[in-house]
């Protein structure tokens, strides 16, 4: 009996194998400090429209980026410890290699990316898991634009942008695209122009405000401080008006 059942074992046993092997091949590297993963590609897409991939625009253009569907850091950052910051670093630059600081990646022509509201895109938190060791989810990605850059900061050339998740400002995982910076003076204020390598041919939206609010919270204290000064004016002169009033003498009969 028992040599009948070996051939059935061994051809489960070749069976099993065969499967491990191609769930080894499609399983992604498990990514870390020690051993980072380029995860993928990000998409460059309007800031108006996120549904709209995008391929060029100016320096105050809106755009954001897309990770692919479920990208998740190793870990998350309420129990694991890990961050989610942005780059853009020349092309040429190794981004597992990277080391973050306060404001962005550190080293010449090595920039985190800015908000609409010119706060850099650095040390964020993941979505916060029940247990420690699970994937950390990557919450919402802002709108960015250039705009915050001075005349000839960025110098012309081709950079890799995108998202990568830290561990004590190590790089672990990450994804990018290529896009290709250039000179130009008639865009205003940073005076450049950018397009993705190999993207398509639409504009991203723009330009960028530094607050979305239909009004402002400047122009409500304006017209709140005009209407009080209006109303303390009146109240001045009807006080007058009644004083003149009480304390005229009467005319003589």
């Amino acid at each position: 009996m028992n040599g009948r059942r070996l051939p059935g074992m061994r051809r489960s046993a070749v069976w099993l194998a065969a499967v491990a092997a191609v769930v080894a091949v499609a399983s992604p590297a498990s990514a870390s400090v020690d051993a980072p993963v380029d995860a993928g590609d990000v998409v460059m897409i309007d800031g108006a429209d996120r549904s709209k991939e995008v391929g060029r625009g100016g320096s105050v253009a809106l755009f954001s980026l897309r990770l692919p569907d479920a990208a998740t850091c190793p870990g998350d950052s309420l129990h694991d410890q890990w961050r989610v910051q942005s780059f853009m670093v020349p092309s040429d630059v190794d981004v597992t290699a990277l080391q973050y600081g306060v404001i962005g990646p550190e080293g010449e022509q090595h920039y985190a990316l800015y908000d609409e509201r010119t706060k850099p895109f650095v040390n964020e938190l993941t979505r916060a898991n029940e247990v420690a060791g699970q994937p950390g989810f990557i919450g919402d990605i802002p709108v960015f634009s250039f705009g915050l850059f001075p005349p000839g900061t960025v110098a012309p050339g081709t950079y890799r942008i995108g998202l990568a998740c830290t561990l004590q400002r190590e790089t672990a995982k990450f994804w990018d695209a290529e896009i290709v910076i250039e000179a130009d003076t008639a865009d205003q204020p940073a005076q450049l122009t950018w397009s993705v390598v190999g993207g398509p041919d639409v504009e991203s939206s723009g330009p960028a405000t530094a607050s979305g609010d239909p009004f402002p919270v400047s122009t409500v204290l304006i017209v709140v401080a005009v209407v009080a000064f209006a109303i303390g004016v009146l109240a001045h002169f009807r006080q007058r008006r009644v004083a003149v009033t009480v304390t005229s003498p009467k005319e003589p009969s």
